[in-house]
């Protein structure tokens, strides 16, 4: 019988198994202490704002976040309420500032819907329960980067050719040496180099240097700024697997001057993938 979820508690526990040891991500019953003793700190909006936490999810006053630390770089977000709680994994840069998220635990009053991962160096394998779905239990398993949580399981959705027809320009995806890589090409020109897709459907290319940058080229009183600023070597936008398309938002304003593709003569470049 369910118990109430006012007594769910997050347990991080040490998984001990005769290969390897892991630790469990669950909403669990299980000792109230075992929470309470956690090495955590309450946010506040202020905290949950100053640290890019919004990227998760706004603020809600009537949850109770907290945050507790894996490590430097990862970091464990609880939010608790008496009918729904879900726990992240989040990666920080060196100011605790955020870079990704990673759902890991999630269980609800209804009991239709949950989440348990387990962390295992660094991979999270994560195993979803959906009443609703006619796939019932679905595994991924999730490889932590510095700066990203990677599913190869949609780098593998990706494979293919995404081709913008207003201006010619054409994406390949393809894996090579267990990586996913990409191939550019233009009327102009051609290149290729690495790219990785994030658990929440984030794109990038490395090694894809910018037609231009000028950061603000205007200050706030209107003068034209001198300075010359190196060119960002990285593009990233969301990737939407039922749509089958990305789109790249090609130049900024006077206030963010750039140009990611100067063959692009769109400010939004749609790719869709080729049948």
């Amino acid at each position: 019988m369910r118990l109430p979820l006012l007594l769910l508690v997050l347990i991080i526990i040490n998984c001990k198994k005769q290969e390897q040891k892991g630790f469990v991500f669950k909403i669990s019953n299980e000792a109230i202490e075992a929470y309470q003793n956690l090495n955590r700190t309450k946010l506040s909006k202020d905290l949950w704002n100053k640290y890019g936490f919004f990227n998760i999810e706004s603020f809600n006053p009537n949850f109770n976040y907290y945050i507790s630390h894996k490590n430097d770089s990862l970091k464990i977000i609880e939010r608790l309420y008496d009918t729904e709680n879900t726990t992240w994994l989040c990666l920080v840069n060196k100011n605790n500032f955020y870079l990704d998220d990673l759902q890991v635990a999630y269980d609800n009053a209804e009991g239709f819907l949950s989440v348990t991962s387990e962390l295992i160096e660094d991979k999270v394998i994560v195993k979803t329960w959906n009443d609703f779905s006619d796939v019932k239990e679905t595994i991924d398993t999730i490889q932590i980067t510095t700066d990203a949580f990677l599913n190869q399981k949609k780098e593998k959705l990706a494979i293919g050719n995404w081709k913008n027809e207003t201006s010619n320009l054409n994406f390949k995806l393809f894996i090579e040496n267990h990586q996913l890589k990409y191939t550019f090409t233009s009327p102009k020109r051609s290149l290729s180099g690495t790219a990785k897709i994030t658990e929440n459907n984030m794109i990038i290319f490395d090694d894809f240097e910018w037609s231009e940058y000028a950061g603000g080229a205007i200050d706030e009183e209107g003068i034209e700024k001198k300075e010359t600023l190196p060119l960002p070597t990285q593009i990233g936008t969301t990737i939407n697997f039922e749509s089958n398309e990305f789109v790249i938002q090609n130049y900024g304003n006077a206030m963010n001057y750039y140009t990611k593709i100067e063959e692009a003569d769109e400010k939004y470049v749609i790719f869709k993938r080729l049948q």
